[in-house]
C-alpha cells in the first residue's frame, strides 16, 4: 500500500478523526420571505420543509405567564421579517433548527 508521504497521512487521519466528535456550529441566515418561512445561509436557501423554529419564533404561539398571581395568556404576533438574521443550527443533512433572531449590539 503506498500512501505517500506518511505524515501527511498521519495528519489527514488525525483531523478527520478530530472531526467526528465536533459539534456543528450556530451559522447565521437572512430571512427572505416569512410567510412562506424561507432562509438563506451564503447560497444555501432553506425552506419550511428544511426548517424548525423555537416555539415562541411562530405566529400565534400561545404562552401563559403568571405575576403576582395573575395568570395571563400572551400571543406572538409576527417574530420573524423580511431580512431579519437569524442563528441556525444543522441538525441532520437537510434540516436546520431556527434558535433565535439576532441583532447587532
Amino acid at each position: 500500500m503506498n500512501i505517500g508521504n506518511p505524515y501527511s497521512f498521519l495528519v489527514s487521519t488525525i483531523r478527520n478523526q478530530g472531526a467526528v466528535n465536533n459539534s456543528p456550529s450556530v451559522e447565521l441566515g437572512k430571512i427572505v420571505s416569512a410567510a412562506p418561512l424561507t432562509v438563506t445561509i451564503g447560497d444555501l436557501q432553506l425552506t419550511s420543509s428544511n426548517l424548525l423554529l423555537a416555539d415562541y419564533l411562530k405566529e400565534g404561539y400561545e404562552r401563559t405567564l403568571e405575576v403576582s398571581g395573575t395568570e395571563n395568556v400572551y400571543t406572538a404576533k409576527s417574530n420573524l421579517n423580511n431580512n431579519d438574521t437569524v442563528a441556525l443550527i444543522k441538525i441532520s443533512d437537510s434540516s436546520f433548527l431556527i434558535l433565535c433572531k439576532v441583532v447587532e449590539a
